[in-house]
């Protein structure tokens, strides 16, 4: 009878107390915690050059980052010159004309928008309160900039960051992404000139402008892995916590993982899993099968390269997902490398796998 040999065990140890997230494209800590999200979204580009996220954001930039939200709305377009030094003709044009026209933009009374200004943090949070329907709000307040100061942080738009000043890109892209997870706030109805505003429950900036929303949970099925069942044949499939999606994320190492996933809505079919964070609580350990000395709800005891025992402890606060592969974990490559991943470590004959069914 052959034995199936199994080169490595991936641990991933994600504790469900941490909400902070990192891209699973790039580790590099100078990259501010959504960058990639961003740049799927294209909300923002960035080059990869030692200082650009340290560099100050002008008006423009940040400008036109907010525009690229909001111009999924329906009139998202504005023909009316509110800035005498942005011409029709300019790039900018557009996204000034249509953040000034639904009063995400203050115009001026010298009507300058000054593009290669830097953009300070009162003007950046103004727009992204603004953007998220929270003026009313902000305007009880205090009204600018005090008021929306207060405001944003009460919508921890601002988590992270330090008060005042210009923003560099980094601290831009911090304010943007925050911003995506607020709950909106609508004009409910207007009666006698009186306004009534209404909280969304449900409903975040990025559900309004991107009909996408966020869940967190363990990847337990990805392409041809399931660490539940032998059954996980299934190419084109994520699941998070046991629930199924498209899987759209270009991306074959995150089985086991705890992910904050985006999800694209579908109102007449699966709905699609198109971008997904992995925790940056999430531990990877890589031990090869011989190394293995044993594996229980709590531990996982292995000799380590030195020869010497040793074990790494979870706690009743992690999720622990074990999974076995030929070589690493996912098929990176297309080859229907993955062999068999389960959560009790039990070794059995695979010959499905061997064969391609």
């Amino acid at each position: 009878k052959r034995m199936k040999k199994i080169s490595a065990i991936i641990l991933c140890i994600c504790l469900l107390t941490s909400s902070a997230v990192s891209a699973v494209f790039a580790q590099d800590e100078n990259i501010p915690n959504g960058a990639y999200l961003l740049q799927y979204l294209k909300i923002m580009n960035f080059a990869d050059t030692e200082n650009y996220w340290s560099e100050s954001i002008t008006r423009a930039e940040f400008s036109q980052a907010v525009y690229n939200i909001a111009k999924s709305a329906d009139k998202a377009k504005s023909g009316n010159a509110y800035y005498t030094d942005i011409k029709e003709n300019e790039p900018l044009f557009e996204a000034v004309g249509f953040l000034a026209e639904t009063g995400i933009l203050t115009v001026s009374d010298d009507r300058k928008f000054n593009p290669d200004s830097l953009v300070t943090y009162d003007e950046a949070v103004k727009m992204l309160v603004t953007l998220a329907g929270h003026t009313p709000y902000a305007m009880s307040k205090g009204a600018y900039p005090t008021g929306y100061i207060m405001t944003a942080q009460n919508l921890k738009i601002t988590s992270g960051l330090t008060l005042g000043g210009n923003l560099d890109r980094a601290a831009a892209a911090t304010l943007i992404y925050n911003t995506l997870s607020v709950k909106m706030y609508d004009v409910d109805f207007i009666k006698n000139d009186a306004v009534n505003y209404t909280f969304s429950d449900t409903e975040t900036v990025l559900e309004r402008y991107f009909d996408i929303y966020a869940v967190e949970g363990v990847v337990t099925k990805q392409n041809m892995t399931d660490v539940s069942s032998e059954n996980g044949d299934v190419p084109g499939v994520i699941a998070i916590d046991g629930y199924e999606y498209t899987d759209k994320t270009e991306n074959q190492n995150l089985l086991g993982y705890e992910v904050k996933a985006y999800i694209q809505k579908n109102v007449t079919g699966r709905e699609s899993v198109v971008f997904a964070e992995v925790s940056e609580q999430c531990k990877t350990l890589e031990i090869d099968a011989d190394d293995l000395i044993d594996v229980s709800i709590n531990k996982i005891t292995y000799t380590d390269k030195n020869g010497n025992e040793t074990g790494s402890d979870t706690t009743p606060d992690t999720n622990e997902t074990t999974t076995e592969t030929d070589s690493t974990l996912g098929d990176n490559d297309g080859d229907g490398n993955v062999k068999e991943s389960d959560t009790d470590n039990t070794e059995s004959d695979s010959d499905n796998a061997d064969s391609g069914e």
